[in-house]
């Protein structure tokens, strides 16, 4: 299927922001891409979201998409998105909207996986709830979904069910099994060390469901079993904020020591050297949208031991050993039998020769045209006055009336979309509310908001959330607990009526933003990731937030602590963070101010710097606010340094901060800032 009739404007922003390093997610965009240029007679184009100007533009069409500047008579125009960038940015998903709606343009995304929304306990709870509320607005705004395994979609059905997600029509496409690049014929710098002996390959970030301790756990066993000739195992993947202690621990074991080695900057080359010289590969993952290493080990003829979960059963193709991901004996005997028996291993390369049907990159391209071959249904369109039912994106633990009303469990969640002029300046709620006797909780986006006495007889609220509380998801998210004060009360708890929702006036903004800023005080650990308290007091010199902190950008970055205790006493400022280091940009420095006097300098080097650190400095207050300014002459942007396109110069990462009155002891991080970082 060529496509004609059909121009398709394709998302690059994975690839873009990936740089050269190598992930799965940028492999597959690279990939449909590079094919679909090859395959599709209609026009084509090419956009990826800006950070700097917080919008989707339109990038160049690469050497090889000859295709990029076809006209012919467009009867249907779609953006295609194939990454997941927009699963934890929530700025990026609206952009996205705000193009497509622009452009008359069909939204379609491929969703990957469901994994925050089914397995939510898997990952930290800021993350699972920011990912999830992402996930479930995509699907309220996207115009048609497609998946590439039975494992997403059944997920992908059960959560629409459970959770009341917007109903939208999903497609199935397949994935090419096939490296999209040349596999280099020399040993790659990088790998210059591995050849003196064999090595089994592991492609994966280190995170908790993909099972790198577990793996290092059956190492140390194949390597006591088999001495100098077990093989090397080698992890390429970065290092997700959950796997950082592991990875910690696995570079420090010296049981590991040259038995096993962490390669975090390999590009697509490299990766296809490490493929096509490898004994064979492993993949204990618990859980996976389809698991693309297994595929590129198919497609290199290469046996890769994997876990018999989720879509992983079909990626293997019937054609690899598949083992229970907790079963330690399984995958020792079996790994050392590879590991030892050469026949063993030939004999299952021989069985993935006589594996004929495997599906190229074209063959993905032309599913993705037969799935956009004809329109989606057409999403309705929003009423003019929308009613509160037409807004809600996903639910639990509550019951929509089709009235503006809402009942409510002792615990319930709902995400709420709201329009651009309320996320930029706020947005008041109000309801009224009746139930049994008792108070209700509300947080927004995880962070507490607000609590209301409620009685039997009706009575009218309004909650204020500033702008800053709305960064992190694309959608409000409401979370409710309701505290009884009578015993043994009905299920339903609370009931809100002629709920409404408007943008804060400019004063109304004002006061929320006091309120918020108030309610910090010393000892206080502070968060700095999207939508958290702690950006209510960054001043000028700082990026957009992240889910993970907010990076400076320029030569300086200010923030103010307000108030602060009377005179006279000596305080303590922890910042927890990460600087800007890179092989090609070793150091950097960061002359710390307090009111303009330069207190301290902090000196960060590639590669121990990397990683978030702690850095301390004193000062004495005068009970006035303090302003602190990160002052870095030697600030640089990603595209300076050939790393993408990139252009926001940056320099410190901040994460989380504490203004303490007590000396703190390097290294002792309080249990509150791991609560903050999670």
């Amino acid at each position: 299927m060529s496509g004609a009739g059909l121009e398709i404007v394709f998302d690059l922003t994975t690839s873009v922001h990936a740089g050269k390093r190598s992930a799965g997610m940028s492999r597959v965009e690279n990939a449909l891409a590079q094919a679909l240029a090859d395959v599709h007679t209609g026009p084509l184009g090419y956009v990826a979201w800006d950070a700097t100007n917080g919008a989707v533009v339109d990038l160049p069409a690469p050497d090889s998409a000859a295709a990029a500047a076809r006209i012919g008579d467009v009867r249907q125009r779609v953006l295609l998105v194939t990454g997941g960038g927009w699963m934890s940015n929530a700025p990026y998903l609206h952009a996205l909207r705000r193009w497509r709606d622009a452009n008359g343009a069909a939204l379609v995304a491929v969703v990957h996986d469901v994994l925050p929304i089914i397995r939510p306990h898997w990952f930290p709870a800021r993350e699972s709830g920011r990912n999830s509320a992402n996930i479930a607005t995509m699907l309220a705004l996207a115009d048609g979904i497609l998946t590439y395994s039975t494992s997403t979609s059944d997920d992908l059905t059960d959560a629409t069910r459970r959770l009341h997600l917007f109903p939208v029509e999903a497609r199935r496409i397949t994935l090419g099994i096939e490296m999209s690049v040349t596999t280099p014929t020399e040993v790659p710098p990088a790998l210059a060390r591995l050849v003196d002996r064999p090595f089994v390959l592991f492609v994966s970030t280190i995170t908790f469901r993909k099972r790198h301790e577990f793996l290092c756990d059956v190492w140390r066993v194949v390597v006591q079993a088999l001495g100098a000739r077990a093989p090397r195992l080698l992890l390429v993947g970065r290092t997700a904020p959950d796997g950082a202690a592991v990875a910690d621990r696995i570079r420090r074991d010296p049981a590991l020591h040259d038995h096993v080695v962490h390669l975090d900057d390999v590009d697509d080359e490299a990766l296809a050297w490490c493929y096509r010289h490898c004994l064979f590969t492993t993949y204990p993952s618990l859980y996976e949208g389809w698991g693309l290493p297994v595929s590129e080990s198919l497609a290199h003829g290469k046996v890769c031991v994997a876990a018999n979960t989720s879509s992983l059963r079909e990626a293997a193709a019937g054609v690899f050993p598949l083992l229970d991901p907790y079963d330690h004996v399984a995958w020792c005997g079996l790994v050392e039998q590879l590991s030892r028996q050469p026949e063993a291993l030939a004999a299952r390369e021989a069985a993935i020769r006589e594996h004929r049907t495997l599906p190229t990159w074209i063959d993905a391209a032309h599913s993705v045209l037969a799935a956009l071959s004809t329109p989606f249904a057409a999403r309705a369109p929003l009423p003019p006055v929308p009613c509160l039912d037409d807004l809600v994106v996903w639910r639990e633990g509550c019951d929509l009336s089709g009235e503006g009303e809402v009942s409510l469990t002792h615990h319930a969640r709902l995400g709420v979309l709201i329009d651009d002029a309320m996320r930029e300046a706020g947005v008041a709620i109000s309801a009224t509310a009746a139930g049994v006797t008792g108070t209700l909780a509300m947080a927004i986006g995880g962070i507490p908001a607000a609590t209301w006495d409620i009685g039997p007889l009706a009575s009218r609220h309004e909650l204020h959330v500033p702008p800053l509380a709305l960064v992190e998801r694309a959608v409000l998210d409401i979370e409710t607990t309701f505290t009884s004060a009578v015993p043994g009360d009905a299920a339903t708890a609370v009931t809100l009526a002629d709920v409404r929702l408007r943008a804060l006036s400019d004063q109304e903004r004002t006061i929320a933003v006091a309120r918020q800023r108030i309610g910090w005080t010393v000892g206080d650990v502070l968060a700095f990731g999207s939508g958290q308290r702690g950006l209510l007091l960054l001043q000028e010199g700082w990026n957009t937030p992240a889910h993970w902190g907010v990076w400076s950008e320029g030569p300086a970055a200010q923030l103010t602590f307000a108030p602060l205790p009377a005179g006279g006493r000596r305080l303590y400022l922890r910042a927890w963070g990460r600087a800007f280091v890179m092989p090609q940009a070793p150091t950097i420095s960061v002359e710390v101010l307090v009111d303009d006097r330069v207190m301290d300098t902090w000196h960060f080097r590639h590669p121990h710097d990397e990683r978030p650190v702690e850095r301390i400095v004193a000062f004495p207050t005068t009970g006035r606010p303090v302003t602190v300014t990160l002052r870095i002459p030697d600030c640089r942007s990603p595209e300076s340094l050939g790393l993408g396109t990139d252009t926001r110069r940056l320099g410190f990462g901040l994460m989380c901060a504490q203004l303490t009155a007590t000396k703190p002891t390097p290294g002792d991080r309080p249990w509150r800032v791991r609560d903050a970082l999670s």
